[in-house]
């Protein structure tokens, strides 16, 4: 699909700024929901109240699937919806709601108009973006507004993975600490990525090692291997009772196969240049260098996914998608189950 609707309305919205604010969420998470997001995600109801859409299916003699969830109290969303929202409404402002969305609807604007104000104060820290990551002069950075340092550090990251949903105030705090220290120093930041100090510079990104990293193993199931140089076995069984699997129920870790529509042996290897295979659900073929764009993996982290290959080609990229060749059919007699396990460390 080009694009994904949602039906966020504009209660969502109320909710999640109110959500977030008592997370202590910054002026991203204040922003609310965004109408689109990564080009292709689209919220075409989002300024439409729920009491509105309900007023005019109801009308047009429309029905509607109702999530049975919704009225659980054991989510954090429902409590807010069902007790909280309705609370405020009665003993502080019965408009809370538009207040909320109001509000959110100004910061988003605010963030609008600090990306142009960013892109200004790029060249005085001496940003560039090069092989997956961004530099920064350090102590450029560390002579800014803390505030201002923030929305860099944020916005770096941004531009290597496309959002910065898992980077918390702490992460941000820790970034910025760096550029008041010298010598080289770094740490961790969620997704595999990295903020490291290099002869005056603040590098945010993939880490600079991990590059030489190549395997390539053979099996044939059932059996196993193990993959020592990324810490995983391979577990290959064969099930003749295909029908008791359903595919759906396996984790990332898992896939299962046709067995007779595999060109055994089976190799397991890291992922090459030019790479391509037909994904599952899918007519035509796909560069593993675009699906994992697409799924905002870190450069220095494919080499840790093992690909699984017949002797026709991919079958399996594992954490991700089987083959549309080898997935299970009406007719399917034995199957293949693949199951990437870690090896146990020696104490």
């Amino acid at each position: 699909a080009d694009y994904i609707a949602t039906g966020h309305t504009a209660d969502d919205n109320a909710e999640l700024l109110l959500i977030n604010l008592m997370r202590g969420a910054g002026p991203q998470g204040l922003a609310g929901i965004p109408p689109v997001r990564d080009g292709r995600i689209l919220r075409p109801l989002l300024t439409f109240w729920k009491s509105e859409l309900l007023t005019y299916l109801n009308a047009k003699g429309l029905t509607w699937v109702e999530d049975s969830s919704n009225k659980s109290l054991n989510f954090t969303r429902n409590r807010v919806r069902h007790g909280l929202l309705p609370k405020m409404a009665q003993d502080f402002n019965p408009a809370v709601k538009k207040a909320l969305v109001r509000t959110a609807q100004l910061i988003r604007e605010e963030e609008s108009a600090w990306e142009e104000i960013l892109d200004e104060l790029k060249p005085g820290v001496g940003w560039i973006e090069k092989q997956e990551s961004v530099r920064l002069n350090a102590s450029e950075l560390a002579a800014l507004n803390r505030a201002v340092g923030r929305r860099l550090v944020r916005a770096g990251i941004r531009s290597i993975t496309g959002q910065t949903r898992s980077l918390t105030m702490n992460h941000v705090e820790a970034v910025l600490d760096l550029t008041s220290l010298s010598g080289e120093r770094g740490i961790d930041l969620p997704g595999g990525l990295r903020a490291w100090l290099e002869n005056g510079y603040l590098f945010l990104g993939s880490p600079p090692s991990g590059s030489d990293l190549s395997f390539k193993y053979t099996l044939i199931p059932p059996g196993q291997v193990q993959l020592k140089e990324i810490g995983l076995e391979l577990v290959a069984e064969i099930c003749g009772r295909p029908q008791d699997l359903d595919p759906r129920n396996l984790g990332p870790s898992e896939a299962v196969l046709d067995l007779s529509k595999l060109s055994l042996p089976l190799t397991i290897r890291t992922t090459r240049p030019g790479d391509r295979f037909q994904p599952f659900g899918m007519n035509g073929t796909k560069k593993l260098h675009d699906i994992f764009i697409d799924t905002k993996v870190p450069p220095h982290q494919r080499l840790k996914i093992p690909v699984i290959l017949d002797q026709k080609g991919i079958v399996w990229v594992s954490g991700f998608r089987i083959s549309e060749r080898v997935r299970l059919k009406a007719d399917t007699r034995q199957a293949l189950v693949l199951t990437l396990k870690e090896l146990e460390k020696i104490p």
